[in-house]
């Protein structure tokens, strides 16, 4: 049975979790969320590399769902008026 694309957009996610959790606590291996087996990166940087992955999927995915694609803002301009 094959999964849907909701389904493989969830998984996604929850990898990107678990990885986010392994990166903030300076674990190096990552635990799969069906239980079965793990992963053990070498480094910090080979880690960013596969949330690299990880987020280019999800956001490939997403946009394939939604059908418009995310974009990142460059600059942001903030204008304000004092009252003095």
């Amino acid at each position: 049975m094959t999964d849907t694309t909701e389904q493989d957009l969830a998984k996604l996610r929850r990898q990107l979790v678990r990885l986010d959790d392994a990166m903030s606590s300076g674990v190096l291996r990552v635990e799969q969320a069906d239980g079965g087996g793990s992963t053990v990166y070498r480094d910090y940087g080979e880690m960013q590399l596969a949330r690299r992955d990880i987020v280019g999927r999800i956001n490939a995915l997403d946009a394939k769902l939604s059908g418009t694609v995310r974009r990142r803002a460059r600059r942001v301009v903030m204008v304000g008026i004092s009252g003095f």
